[in-house]
This record gives C-alpha cells, structure tokens and sequence, in this order.
C-alpha cells in the first residue's frame, strides 16, 4: 500500500508483524494500537458493506514523541 509504505518511511513505523499484510488489507502498528488500510470498495467482513475514504485525524505518542497526522 502506497499510504502505508509512505507513513512507515516518514515516521519510522512498522507494519504489524502478525498480519500479512496486501494490497488489499494492511495494518501498521502493534498490539496495543493498529491503524488498518483497506483497498478501496473492499467489503468488510463479514458483511458486504463497502469501504469508504473518510477524513481522518490521528495523534501518535510515544517515548515523549508526537505525531500529529490528517488524511
């Protein structure tokens, strides 16, 4: 995923090691937090309800470091 490769080289995050991670659905983080990418239009399971692009907002801390992020 372009997004997830774009965030992992900016901000020094890894994708979450216990996904295998795709074009279609990809998860960056860990245990305690994930941030989930999905393909456009991809149904989440277990229904057939599309996914939709929507403004995000999102507030990393750690080690005394913030990122502040807005898609």
């Amino acid at each position: 995923m372009e997004l997830g490769n774009e965030l992992i080289s900016k901000y020094d995050l890894n994708f979450f090691s216990k996904n295998t991670n795709s074009e279609a659905f990809a998860a960056i983080g860990d245990d305690q937090a994930l941030l989930i990418m999905v393909r456009p239009n991809r149904n989440w399971y277990p229904t057939q309800i599309p996914s939709e692009s929507n403004p995000v907002k999102i507030t990393l801390e750690n080690d005394e470091n913030t990122i502040d992020l807005k898609f």
